[in-house]
C-alpha cells in the first residue's frame, strides 16, 4: 500500500521546486522584465529525465530579428570590414533609417559613381531588385528629426515596413538604406524611390516564392517600357540557372569569374552562420514576354492543378538569368544560447 503522506509529500515537493525556479535569478529576462513562470506541478520529474533536446533555428534559439550584414555584388564582397556609417546616404533624403542597417561607403561611392560602367548598372539594378522582389508592405508615417542628416527638414516620413518574412523586410530596409526606397505597393504597381527621384513600376506579375522552386520573381516594367524579370532565392536553386554563355553581356570569361567569386563569398557568409539569398534579373524579349504572359494568365485563372501550372510559367523566365549578387542576413543567436549548446 501506499500511504497518503507520500502523494502529499511529493506535492509539497514539486510546490518546493517550482519556488525556487520562480526565484532563480539566472532565469529572469530583463528585456521583458518577466520571471520564470511555472504553470504545471506535474512534469518536473519530466524535466529531470531530459537528456536530448531536437529544436529548430529560426525564433527559437535565435531572436528572429533579421540584420543586414554583407553584400556580394558583380563579384565584390561588401561588408567585410565595416567602418561604416548610417548617415552617409542619406544627406538630403527624406526619410528615416532603422538603427540595425549599417551602410558600406565603398559601395555608396559605386551606385553614385559618375561612370556608368557594368559594374554600377548591376548594383543599381541588384538594390532596385532588394526593393521591388518581395511582398512587404510600406507603412509611412510624420515624424520629427534633429539629426544632420535631415537638419533642413523638421518633418520627415518615416517608412516601417510589414511583411510575413523578416528576411524580406531586412532586405528592403537595407535597400532604403542604399537610397532605394519603396514607398508605395499595390497589386499592379509598386513606386521605389531612387536617390529622391520616384520611380514606378508596373507590376505584370508575380511567382511567390515556394519549397520546390526556393525562388521567388516579379515581372516588372520600367518607365522607358523595358521589361525586366527580377529574382532573388537560395543559392541551391539559383547558381544553375545563371547565363554563362558568350551572348551575355560582360562575357563569358567575365560571368564565370563573377559566378565563382559569388560562390566564394557564399560560402564564406554561411561559415559566420548568416543566411544568404542570391539576387539576379533578366530582360525580356517580345516573344520571351509574350510567351510567358500566356502561360502566367492561363494559370493564375485555373482552377485545376493550379500551383503547377503557376511553376511551369515561371520556369520559363526564370532562366539564363543574370547574376547581380547575393546577400547576407544576421540572425543572432539569443543570450545564452552559445555556452548551453
Amino acid at each position: 500500500m501506499i500511504p497518503i503522506s507520500l502523494y502529499i509529500t511529493m506535492e509539497l515537493v514539486r510546490l518546493g521546486q517550482s519556488y525556487f525556479m520562480i526565484g532563480d535569478a539566472q532565469m529572469y529576462d530583463c528585456n521583458s522584465d518577466s520571471r520564470f513562470q511555472c504553470r504545471s506541478l506535474n512534469i518536473n520529474e519530466d524535466l529531470g529525465q531530459i537528456r536530448y533536446i531536437i529544436s529548430d533555428k529560426a525564433g527559437t534559439l535565435t531572436e528572429n530579428k533579421m540584420e543586414f550584414r554583407r553584400a556580394s555584388v558583380y563579384g565584390v564582397d561588401y561588408g567585410d570590414s565595416l567602418q561604416v556609417t548610417n548617415q552617409r546616404s542619406l544627406v538630403g533624403q527624406r526619410w528615416k533609417l532603422k538603427p540595425e542597417v549599417n551602410v558600406d561607403p565603398e559601395l555608396v561611392a559605386l551606385l553614385h559613381a559618375d561612370i556608368i560602367g557594368e559594374e554600377r548598372i548591376a548594383a543599381h539594378e541588384f538594390f532596385l531588385s532588394l526593393a521591388a522582389c518581395n511582398t512587404v508592405i510600406p507603412m509611412t508615417s510624420k515624424s520629427t528629426s534633429n539629426s544632420s542628416a535631415n537638419e533642413d527638414h523638421d518633418v520627415v516620413d518615416t517608412i516601417d515596413y510589414q511583411g510575413e518574412s523578416p528576411d524580406e523586410q531586412a532586405l528592403v530596409t537595407a535597400a532604403s538604406a542604399y537610397g532605394y526606397t519603396l514607398m508605395e505597393r499595390t497589386s499592379g504597381h509598386i513606386v521605389v524611390d531612387v536617390n529622391g527621384e520616384k520611380m514606378r513600376l508596373d507590376v505584370l506579375g508575380l511567382h511567390e516564392f515556394d519549397s520546390v522552386r526556393k525562388r521567388m520573381s516579379v515581372v516588372i516594367r520600367f518607365p522607358s517600357n523595358a521589361v525586366k524579370v527580377l529574382v532573388k532565392g537560395a543559392d541551391s536553386s539559383m547558381l544553375g540557372i545563371i547565363d554563362m554563355s558568350s551572348d551575355h553581356g560582360c562575357g563569358a570569361a567575365e560571368s564565370a569569374k563573377i559566378k565563382h567569386a559569388t560562390e566564394n563569398h557564399l560560402t564564406c557568409y554561411s561559415s559566420q552562420g548568416l543566411r544568404t539569398l542570391v539576387i539576379a534579373s533578366k530582360d525580356f524579349t517580345d516573344a520571351e514576354f509574350e510567351e510567358w504572359q500566356e502561360k502566367y494568365e492561363e494559370a493564375s485563372t485555373s482552377l485545376t492543378e493550379r500551383q503547377a501550372k503557376l511553376r511551369q510559367a515561371a520556369a520559363l523566365i526564370e532562366c539564363r538569368l543574370n547574376l547581380l549578387g547575393a546577400t547576407a542576413i544576421e540572425d543572432k543567436l539569443q543570450e545564452g544560447v552559445p555556452e548551453t549548446i
